[in-house]
């Protein structure tokens, strides 16, 4: 997406969110032009079966902070204007269950089904 209004293909109105994102700091957020509540946020992310036990978490958990933390993946995300982020398990998990309160009664008033 970045590159495309860098480029001039597309021209970047406003961001999600309550204030301009850090990959395009001279385009207003929705929130800043009078639409509050325009919050969406992407939220890629690794998720395991119940159970998964501790040290295998730990390491995957590992693996991808050292991916995310390495100089070519982060050049990655900003040339496309992506952030990483990143936290404990119990803060992912929370997140999770809002944004799922959020979208569910969206998603289940359009008639939208999960896959199954």
């Amino acid at each position: 997406m970045r590159s495309h209004v860098e480029s001039g293909k597309l021209i970047a109105l406003a961001t999600t969110g309550i204030e301009p994102w850090t990959s395009f700091p001279n385009v207003p957020a929705f929130d800043e032009q009078g639409l509050k509540g325009v919050n969406y946020d992407a939220w890629p992310g690794l998720l395991g079966p119940p159970g998964l036990p501790d040290p295998i978490a730990e390491r995957l958990k590992r693996a991808f902070v050292d991916a995310f933390g390495s100089r070519d993946v982060r050049a990655r995300l900003d040339a496309a204007g992506l952030v990483a982020r990143g936290g404990p398990p119990e803060e992912w998990a929370t997140h999770i269950r809002s944004e799922l309160a959020l979208w569910r009664p969206i998603g289940q008033g359009a008639n939208i089904k999960p896959d199954p």
